[in-house]
């Protein structure tokens, strides 16, 4: 096992190696996409391509830090940063407002969290403007909070509502920065805002926001939808393979969808991943291993896998809000069948109440982001179910 460990450990530390590599190569690549050799200093060219280095290396060393993401995956996420920056800032373009650098780290969002998020759009924009390294440098403290605007409304795409309500002051931002910073900056005859200026920052972020839209709801929500159901392929298979574990399974599918109903959790995400908990159990285990290898024969979303990957609480506690709803409705279903098949009368609600205390108590929630107000509602919601039922 030790050797095991070190093997991987030691592809690990070749992998970052090969980036941070790659990472000084572009930035001596884009450090010369404006000046040319003869246009700048020698010394000045150190101090561009340096800052931009340092500024990706942040990225990189967070993506080490993360334990719980794969190689592949922390690669995949890089190269993007990376040669996604390149490739914005290559386009002939002369005004900055049509530069959308704070797609890559709404996308980073996307793919992991807010802070994740923030300190790509930091190391973007900061890396950005030190390249072009001229008076529009000014623009990057615009181009920051845009970005920050900009991530906030990424990140809580799964509530459309909130989605809509932070986009509009995303969009509202990018307005008036743009317009403002083009009423200050360069040519003194500006006498009044930048109307022209402000509606392209307008224009390039409202595009931003459908982009990210469609990334998230083409990529994963289509994709959701295939497994949405009784009827999905592996559902079919579960009811064939064993009508217990396909009965429980739609059970607890109910009752999370219920539960993100109730406290604006992505009920859709909720209910899938509720469907295919135990899906491992299709391959004979219910092992880490075992489950991943039958998801990713069935094709399930990235989003769905680790909900399936968090619901046990063995292996990682639930990171999302979603995650923690089907932990406690697998928990509850679970409890209720074995103390019916005991044949032990224990009521519902008590059977409820012991399970949502044993996971606070236990910790189990403290990373899902569930605040208490959420958990008495999904309580309540459990006891309805099971009353009426």
């Amino acid at each position: 096992m030790f050797e095991k460990l070190k093997k991987t450990e030691g592809k690990k530390i070749f992998a970052y190696l090969y980036m941070e590599l790659l990472t000084v190569l572009i930035c001596y690549t884009g450090s010369k996409i404006y000046k040319s050799d003869d246009a700048i200093w020698p010394r000045e060219r150190y101090i561009i391509v340096a800052t931009m280095v340092i500024c990706f290396t942040f990225v990189l060393v967070r993506l080490y830090l993360e334990k719980h993401m794969s190689i592949a995956k922390a690669a995949g996420l890089y190269h993007v940063i990376l040669l996604g920056t390149m490739g914005i800032m290559m386009f002939p373009l002369d005004y900055y407002e049509l530069r959308p650098l704070y797609v890559i780290p709404m996308v980073m969002v996307l793919f992991t969290d807010l802070s994740f998020g923030l300190l790509t759009g930091i190391a973007v924009v900061v890396s950005t403007y030190i390249m072009v390294f001229t008076n529009l440098a000014e623009f990057m403290y615009v181009a920051l909070i845009v970005m920050v605007l900009g991530c906030i409304s990424a990140s809580v795409i799964s509530d459309l509502k909130k989605f809509l309500f932070t986009s509009v002051i995303f969009w509202a931002g990018s307005f008036y920065l743009c317009g403002l910073y083009r009423y200050f900056a360069l040519d003194a005859t500006y006498e009044k805002f930048q109307y022209r200026f402000g509606a392209i920052g307008l224009m390039v972020a409202v595009a931003t926001s459908v982009v990210i839209f469609v990334i998230k709801y083409w990529v994963f929500f289509i994709r959701l939808h295939m497994f949405e159901g009784e009827n999905s392929i592996p559902m079919r298979d579960m009811k064939e393979k064993s009508l217990s574990l396909y009965y429980r399974s739609v059970e607890v599918g109910e009752l999370a969808r219920s539960a993100a109903t109730a406290i604006g959790a992505d009920v859709r995400l909720s209910y899938v991943a509720g469907l295919l908990h135990d899906l491992g159990k299709l391959g004979g285990s219910d092992d880490l291993k075992t489950c991943l290898k039958v998801a990713n024969e069935y094709g399930i979303p990235r989003n769905v896998k680790a909900i399936m990957v968090e619901c046990s609480g063995k292996y990682r506690k639930p990171q999302t809000r979603e995650a923690a709803i089907v932990m406690l409705a697998a928990s509850t279903v679970a409890a209720v069948e074995y103390l019916r098949n005991e044949g032990k009368t224990v009521s519902e609600d008590k059977i409820i109440e012991n399970v949502f205390a044993a996971r606070v108590n236990n910790g189990s929630l403290s990373s899902s982001g569930l605040n208490l107000k959420e958990l008495y509602l999904i309580e309540r919601v459990f006891r309805n179910k099971y009353q009426k039922g």
